[in-house]
């Protein structure tokens, strides 16, 4: 059972109508096939299936590409801190060289090639490279794609390797809860049926969904152009990449639907607490207060490691507590701390880190970013300024 507390720091939400009406618009949407996802029963079916097939046969996962495709299963590794899963996602030669060296046996590896065009230059790059260096990976390739013809799909079919479906009306950052995540996450032995439930309880969560998405037009309109996305977990590095994509790459448009001006959207940055508070909080507390805050707690992570302090005396504060209860102490002070500058906050707290609430948080998130695009009146689901540096890097390479 998923317990979300919700708290904000400010008076209730001028734009509670519109977010409220934009909600109710994303979710009447049937072109949208990320919030039917839970439904879609085939493709978690899939995706437990095909790891029950190579189940004893694999040591190690290795993913094999980038953005939506990779940020995803990362946010699910390292929230339950799981070390079999590499991910080859950047084309730094020598960063690849050494992570090909972590490969103890290529067939004994579950290899998942994910990209949803089926043509991300980038994944067939490492594709390719993975074969130069290993010759041979296998039979356990997987590609996780669009079912039509492509690169990707065409060169499976042929080594009759299995394909995933990634379905034509999810985008690619909006895919995680398609085989791009549940895949690895079924190859690491996690229980998709919590991940569907999680999303699932963040869909039938409207007043939630309206409440988060109108404080952030509110933000807007305040002119807070940073929001900044503070998890106090240690996955809160991949959690934070993740929206990061998923918010810049949804939100930061150019224009409207209707090719005008488009409304401006702040640019999304993450922190991981305890540790972002002896780096950026400074410039935070002290700057320009043009940033709009969300600070994720999760409550197991808050309650465990009694400590029994023996050699610091200033510990002994800590004596009958935990290391956890240090780490809310840090939250609640941050937070405080920011709110007597003025900054406006808002807090989001999980009962525990588990499946349920993994599913409940990419659902959430790419609900009220959905909904904040659809008050916006610009189109979350394209990125023009992503494809014409694809373009460019293109003509680059042809002029060799």
């Amino acid at each position: 059972m998923i317990k979300l507390n919700f708290s904000h720091s400010h008076s209730s939400s001028k734009n509670q109508s519109l977010a409220a009406s934009s909600f109710d618009q994303v979710i009447k949407n049937n072109s949208l096939g990320f919030h039917q996802i839970t439904q879609r029963k085939q493709i978690w079916e899939s995706c437990t299936k095909l790891a029950q097939q190579w189940q004893g046969l694999y040591d190690q996962v290795a993913v094999i590409g980038i953005g939506g495709s990779s940020l995803g299963p990362q946010v699910i590794q390292d929230c339950f801190f799981k070390s079999e899963i590499l991910f080859f996602e950047n084309v730094d030669p020598v960063q690849f060289k050494n992570l090909a060296k972590k490969i103890k046996n290529p067939n004994r590896t579950a290899w998942v090639c994910s990209s949803k065009s089926g043509s991300t230059i980038e994944t067939l790059c490492l594709l390719e490279a993975l074969y130069q260096e290993f010759h041979d990976l296998g039979q356990m390739v997987a590609v996780v794609s669009e079912q039509e013809s492509n690169l990707l799909t065409d060169w499976a079919k042929k080594n009759d390797h299995p394909i995933l479906e990634i379905s034509k009306d999810i985008g690619g950052r909006f895919s995680v809860l398609t085989p791009v995540g549940m895949l690895p996450a079924a190859l690491i032995g996690l229980d998709l049926e919590k991940f569907r439930v999680g999303a699932e309880t963040a869909l039938k969560q409207n007043s939630v969904i309206e409440m988060i998405s109108s404080q952030v037009l509110d933000s807007f309109d305040r002119k807070e152009w940073i929001t900044v996305f503070w998890f106090y977990a240690s996955s809160g590095v991949s959690m934070g990449r993740w929206v990061q994509q998923l918010w810049a790459e949804s939100l930061g448009k150019q224009f409207s639907r209707q090719n005008t001006a488009a409304n401006r959207a702040s640019t999304p940055m993450f922190a991981m607490g305890s540790v972002d508070q002896h780096s950026t909080l400074q410039q935070m507390m002290d700057g320009e207060k043009d940033k709009f805050f969300w600070f994720f707690r999760f409550q197991d992570r808050e309650s465990q490691f009694s400590m029994k302090p023996q050699i610091f005396s200033k510990l002994n504060l800590l004596k009958n507590k935990t290391m956890g209860d240090l780490l809310a102490a840090q939250a609640l002070a941050t937070e405080k701390a920011l709110n007597e500058q003025k900054a406006h906050s808002l807090q989001i707290k999980y009962e525990k880190l588990d499946e349920a609430s993994v599913g409940h948080f990419f659902m959430l998130m790419q609900l009220v970013v959905a909904t904040v695009a659809e008050a916006l009146n610009i189109n979350a689901y394209d990125q023009p300024g992503v494809e014409r540096g694809k373009i460019l890097a293109l003509e680059e390479l042809q002029k060799s």
